[in-house]
């Protein structure tokens, strides 16, 4: 008869993963549906490097996937400006200013103002202006950047990990020790290391891209780290 075996950072996580291992002995296909599900978030994220910063679907699809908001978005991006950046990228409070002013057709006219950086929407209510032009902003801050999916990867949910959120990420890698066969690789191992060298891949070329703007002003990129 085969066991299954665990390994964690302490006898009950080990005596878990060994119970889990059995489990997925017993039944192959509910180990196939959690690796899925390890796999699910990167995939989500993925599909928005296709999707354009001022497309006006964004608010929709993040909503169905799970995803910050593009307000949400901008706000995370402004607490995370240190004094110097916000000089360079003109903005000179973390104040995220409103009005609105009602035109015809039933429809209005949403303006947002970011230190020096405003966006006007023509819309059909306050909740669509509101997202939309913290994408027109959200643009404006990033010259470089043309897909959702980069500013996701730098603001978005994951990109900057809690401690129990690294505790979790770390407890999902020791998981996967447990698909392991003997005297085979390791796929479900190797794959993790695969997508986590992608994720490092994409934010230095961010970074990069961040740190050398269109516009003249230069980065130090420690607001990123």
């Amino acid at each position: 008869m085969e066991y299954g075996k665990g390994y964690g950072s302490s006898k009950k996580e080990a005596k878990t993963e060994a119970a889990r291992a059995s489990l997925d002995i017993l039944i192959p296909d509910l180990k196939n549906s959690e690796y899925q599900k390890l796999n699910r978030s990167e995939s989500d994220l993925n599909f928005f490097d296709e999707i354009n910063i001022e497309d006006q679907r964004i608010n929709e699809l993040c909503l169905k996937a799970g995803q910050y908001s593009p307000y949400q978005i901008l706000v995370e991006c402004i607490k995370r400006f240190d004094c110097e950046n916000f000089i360079l990228y003109g903005i000179e409070d973390m104040d995220i200013k409103t009005e609105v002013n009602m035109i015809r057709n039933h429809k209005i006219e949403f303006k947002m103002i970011v230190g020096s950086h405003t966006a006007t929407i023509i819309c059909k209510n306050k909740r669509e202006g509101k997202q939309r032009a913290a994408q027109k902003i959200l643009q404006s801050l990033h010259p470089n950047l043309k897909s959702w999916g980069s500013l996701l990867k730098l603001y978005g949910q994951g990109s900057c990990k809690t401690s129990k959120e690294k505790k979790e990420e770390a407890q999902k890698i020791t998981e996967l020790q447990n698909y392991a066969c003997s005297n085979k690789p390791n796929y479900a191992i190797l794959d993790k290391l695969k997508e986590e060298m992608l994720k490092l891949r994409d934010r230095s070329t961010v970074k990069n891209q961040l740190m050398n703007r269109p516009d003249g002003c230069v980065c130090n990129g420690d607001w990123l780290k």
